[in-house]
């Protein structure tokens, strides 16, 4: 009987010290390139928001790191290296620790914009900054995963040809609901290992 309780308790404990231990792996970079869709590359306006494509409005090219963060299971199973939720942090002439995040539009609560900010938590990013990357047969594919008014993901607004569809005169990214329809993932240039 002692035996068994020695055991069990032995058992106890190390099931606790691995689910510690999960809980402390901080956000690991998976891939690096530059934001894209469409064919084209995003850009950064000097007011830190994201604009398409990133010849527009002066604006330069924003390399990311895609981080996978194994605490985030809030949004669904944390499926590496094939689905899983994690951040984008910006590498590359920008300011050190910002992240891509998703905001309201100023004009219109159903569409968001991206914009740099700096970077929450390095095990649990913040809601504006959660990303779902999925690989499958279409590609290796990214979407806002935060849930703004949404019961599903966000992705790319896009036009009839499947290009990003761009706020008038801003040339914002424009992201909304993948079930309002008319929208895309996006992803990152270069090569997937």
């Amino acid at each position: 009987m002692l035996f068994s309780f020695v055991a069990l308790s032995s058992f106890l404990v190390a099931a606790q010290a691995t689910a510690l231990s999960a809980q402390r792996t901080a956000c690991f970079t998976t891939h690096t390139g530059y934001l894209t869709s469409g064919g084209n590359d995003f850009g950064m306006g000097s007011d830190g928001m994201i604009v398409y494509p990133y010849t527009a409005n002066n604006s330069t090219k924003i390399k990311l790191s895609l981080q996978a963060c194994p605490q985030m299971t809030g949004y669904g199973s944390y499926n590496y290296p094939t689905q899983y939720f994690g951040r984008l942090v910006a590498t590359e002439t920008i300011a050190a620790n910002q992240c891509l995040s998703v905001v309201p539009s100023a004009s219109n609560l159903n569409i968001l914009n991206g914009k740099l900010k700096t970077c929450g938590s390095d095990y649990l990013p913040a809601t504006d900054q959660s990303f779902l990357y999925t690989e499958n047969d279409f590609g290796n594919q990214l979407l806002f995963a935060g849930l703004y008014n949404c019961t599903e993901s966000s992705g790319t607004i896009i036009d009839s040809a499947g290009n990003p569809l761009t706020a008038t005169g801003t040339n914002l990214w424009q992201l909304q609901c993948i079930w309002d329809g008319n929208t895309s993932t996006f992803g990152l240039s270069g090569t997937w290992n």
